[in-house]
């Protein structure tokens, strides 16, 4: 197609005159290649996370494998495998890499459902829940052996079943516990905590705390309950700091152990919790990638904030790969509201080099609120254009970007924007490191009400242009200046040198 048949669009598009003193500079120049670490999704990848083997039972309409082929997904993160290893192997079968995932309340073994060994408690010696689940699930103290033990047998499951690499969901543990849970005061964390203080402190800080100078033995656990509220200040930073040492150590023994139990680098990814939380402990030392849940509540599903997070990433090495929202029925209370801000995560999320999940089996809050299984015509346009336009993203880097709600990123050495766009869309624009001949991509992703039309300056001399949206034919030589139509979220302009 070219620019005149926008017209059967039912769209007028207007072209004015070129932009004049348009930079010679090429953006592939500028751009470096950002090293991914190992395991982590590139920029194209479809990944998508069945959160179990599905079907679960006969009863169950929703069918992994299909999800495979509907969405084009190269790869599975983020399941729940146990030792279902016929699940994995025909995973494998097609060609994606898997991700099995532990988390904090794992049973005590692959093929049993009780949660005795090795448990975190609280200060009343009641078993730490997870506050997200409106049951009562035992979790782990990770300064056990035990529970190290149990985390192992899971482990060495899903990789002897053939799994690529390991999620972690939750992965804050017991220092998380500490931190929001009342938690952390497992038999195994309080017996290594009481060797900790020694190393941390003098008899004469413990003696004025009420401490005795002998530790052994001591009953900590009974002394904070008395303490409560009036429980010194530093002695309660003292317990955060052991329990994050502690986490430290529990990553750094998971790591080899699982490079040695399976002969190679194990990739390990997380949930981060929400998108905000990278540079905090657990996060940046020992996980390759992360997937960060969106939501109202907590991560930001701005445009602004999935570009600021997968910059951040970057700059801290890793990758920040997004999942749906989480947000339940009293934050978004319809399916098209979901619908409508989903689909302006994942075009952000490509549009900044870092894929989002595919939205299907996504856990949402509320008892009332059920999981969320997207289907191919509320989400198919999109999937398959990032399926089609591969070429086009992997392994381009940022060049400039801006949006609503932002400031204008730019790349060093680049001193004025390439492109225009009105007010409320997102434009991204990306090249090639070092390949001056292949074509720069400005991605659109518009976060205004939908059906608007918006205008595109371009600003850089380009021998051809040509315009891709989902579901509709390329256009090509749309012009430096163009009325583009409305795009729902997502399209791409492509400039030829």
């Amino acid at each position: 197609m070219t620019f005149r048949d926008f017209a059967a669009w039912g769209m007028v598009v207007a072209l004015f005159p070129a932009w004049t003193g348009a930079e010679e500079i090429s953006l592939s120049s500028l751009v470096k290649p950002v090293v991914r670490p190992v395991g982590a999704p590139s920029q194209a990848d479809i990944a998508l996370s069945s959160r179990w083997p599905r079907p679960i039972n006969a009863q169950d309409p929703h069918d992994a494998l299909e999800a495979i082929q509907t969405f084009h997904a190269d790869r599975m993160d983020w399941c729940y495998v146990g030792t279902n290893r016929a699940f994995v192997q025909m995973v494998k079968q097609t060609g994606l890499p898997l991700f099995g995932t532990i988390s904090a309340e794992l049973p005590d073994g692959p093929d049993v459902r009780t949660r005795l060994l090795g448990r975190d408690q609280t200060r009343t010696g009641d078993v730490v829940p997870n506050p997200e689940l409106a049951f009562t699930v035992a979790r782990g103290d990770v300064a056990s052996v035990d529970y190290r033990e149990v985390v192992m047998a899971h482990c060495r499951a899903m990789l002897d079943a053939g799994v690529a690499g390991i999620q972690v969901d939750d992965p804050g543990m017991t220092y998380h516990g500490a931190i929001y849970a009342e938690g952390g005061y497992g038999e195994a964390s309080v017996a290594a905590f009481l060797s900790y203080l020694p190393t941390k402190t003098d008899a004469a800080e413990r003696a004025q705390w009420g401490l005795p100078e002998i530790l052994t033995g001591f009953d900590y656990r009974a002394y904070a309950e008395a303490k409560g509220a009036d429980l010194p200040a530093p002695l309660k930073q003292l317990f955060l700091d052991f329990h994050r040492e502690s986490l430290d150590d529990f990553y750094g023994w998971l790591r080899s152990a699982l490079d040695a139990h399976a002969g190679r680098h194990v990739p390990l990814s997380c949930n981060n919790g929400s998108n905000q939380r990278q540079d905090e402990t657990p996060y940046v030392k020992h996980f390759d990638f992360w997937v960060g849940e969106t939501g109202l509540q907590y991560g930001d599903p701005t445009a602004k904030g999935i570009f600021s997070k997968s910059i951040s990433a970057q700059a801290l090495g890793k990758v920040q790969v997004y999942s749906p929202p989480n947000d339940g029925l009293d934050r978004i209370p319809t399916r098209a509201g979901y619908i409508d801000l989903t689909r302006k995560l994942i075009a952000t999320g490509y549009a900044c080099g870092s894929p989002t999940l595919v939205p299907w089996d996504v856990w949402r809050r509320g008892p009332e609120t059920p999981r969320f299984f997207g289907t191919g015509e509320e989400f198919g346009d999109l999937y398959d254009f990032i399926d089609e336009n591969r070429v086009l993203l992997d392994g381009y880097e940022l060049g400039y970007a801006a949006g609503p709600g932002m400031a204008p990123w730019f790349i060093d050495g680049l001193d004025n924007a390439p492109v225009a766009v009105d007010e409320g869309v997102f434009v991204a624009v990306r090249a090639l490191p070092g390949k001056p001949e292949a074509p720069m991509v400005i991605h659109l992703v518009d976060w205004r009400e939908a059906g608007e039309a918006l205008t595109l300056r371009i600003k850089w001399p380009a021998k051809s242009t040509r315009l891709l949206i989902p579901g509709r034919p390329a256009v090509e030589s749309i012009g430096d200046v163009v009325r583009l139509p409305p795009l729902h979220p997502y399209g791409m302009v492509v400039m030829h040198p």
